[in-house]
């Protein structure tokens, strides 16, 4: 199985940019609300992200939030809090890159049809789901 939000990173533009709907990937309207603010699905301007959520099975249960995949930030925000990270960006971890832009000095991310043959893994489902009304 993969870790959606690795696809969700790497990939999950291709849906919200890339004008593949083929992929299910992000959507504008995917976003975590924490601490009273809204965090929606953004660009990255970086590869290198300095802390990784925690993968422990808490952490991950906090995250999927029981299927409304609107845990990620609170997630993030202990992790980097229990990390002793001041004035830390929990929203980081909504943050994707995209294959059409260079994001850092020799690096592109590339994608063509060979990373998603035969059909996105159905377990890609995106890292933030719709707000609900």
């Amino acid at each position: 199985m993969l870790e959606n939000r690795s696809f969700d990173h790497m990939l999950g533009y291709l849906s919200l940019e890339g004008g593949r709907g083929d992929v299910d990937g992000l959507g504008a309207e995917f976003a975590n609300r924490h601490d009273g603010r809204t965090y929606r699905v953004h660009h990255l301007g970086s590869t290198a992200i300095a802390d990784d959520p925690e993968h422990s099975s808490a952490a991950v249960d906090l995250q999927l939030g029981g299927g409304k995949m609107d845990g990620f930030v609170a997630s993030f925000a202990r992790t980097l809090e229990r990390a002793g990270v001041p004035d830390a960006d929990p929203g980081r971890v909504m943050g994707y890159y995209d294959g059409a832009r260079k994001i850092s000095p020799g690096n592109t991310v590339k994608a063509t049809g060979s990373e998603t043959s035969g059909g996105v893994c159905p377990a890609a489902a995106s890292a933030a789901r719709p707000l609900s009304q």
